[in-house]
């Protein structure tokens, strides 16, 4: 849960964050600035047991994201689940461009994954 919950941490292992700037909120750094220029963020939101909650900040959107994180006592495992979560509307061009942010997010998100599965395995 610290590395999700850390933003800092992020720069080990979310997909180009190592060369990303970080905001602070208070004393504690709550942002990665993705794209100052296109002012796109990730703001860290909040942390609970199982969950830390964050979302992409776009000039005209907000997208919830965030890590779910499962454990297995029996078989000393853990899963952690990094979801997005698009509203889309009806409009056929929305529902379509459904498929187009798979193919886009799906890598960053796999790599992401693989990223923190070396970290916390070091």
């Amino acid at each position: 849960m610290k590395q999700l919950s850390d933003v800092s941490g992020w720069k080990k292992w979310y997909p180009g964050a190592d060369t990303l700037k970080l905001y602070y909120e208070g004393n504690v750094e709550r942002v990665l600035v993705l794209d100052g220029q296109r002012r796109r963020y990730l703001v860290l939101k909040e942390k609970r047991n199982d969950q830390v909650t964050a979302e992409y900040l776009l000039p005209n959107k907000k997208i919830p994201t965030g890590w779910l994180v499962a454990t297995n006592a029996e078989s000393n495992s853990v899963t952690i689940q990094w979801y997005m979560d698009f509203h889309l509307r009806w409009y056929p061009w929305e529902k379509f461009s459904s498929f187009m942010f798979e193919r886009i997010y799906h890598l960053q998100l796999q790599q992401g994954l693989d990223n923190l599965k070396r970290v916390l395995e070091k």
